[in-house]
């Protein structure tokens, strides 16, 4: 079981307590209104992970309830080593690689279809 932090979420590291209360709540749901049942639900995403196929790992984020897939399953499956990314992921539309923007401004665009 993996947990992922929410994108919403800036604390950047989950402790150990929070987890096991997350857990507890998970097994005797009880919550004062339905605002809290929903934040208890985006706190974490909780990335069951199948080791022998990672396929069918599961996990509580709403891409996955809605595709039966979604990026923390892939970013699991990466990082223990079960999941190459393709060549194509690395690169852009274009075939090139990705090459970070420069700072600044990006110049004015130049018309196109000219004719001299």
């Amino acid at each position: 079981m993996h947990f992922l932090l929410s994108s919403l979420d800036t604390k950047g590291e989950v402790t150990l307590k929070e987890m096991n209360a997350y857990l507890k709540k998970r097994k005797e749901p009880k919550f004062e209104d339905f605002k809290a049942y929903v934040n208890y639900i985006k706190e974490f995403c909780v990335v069951n992970f199948d080791e022998n196929d990672w396929m069918k790992s599961t996990c509580t984020c709403r891409d996955f309830q809605k595709s039966y897939i979604c990026s923390h399953t892939i970013a699991v499956a990466i990082n223990n080593r079960k999941h190459k990314p393709s060549d194509a992921a690395k690169t852009d539309a274009d075939g090139d690689d990705f090459v970070p923007r420069r700072p600044g401004r990006p110049k004015k665009a130049k018309g196109a279809l000219l004719i001299d």
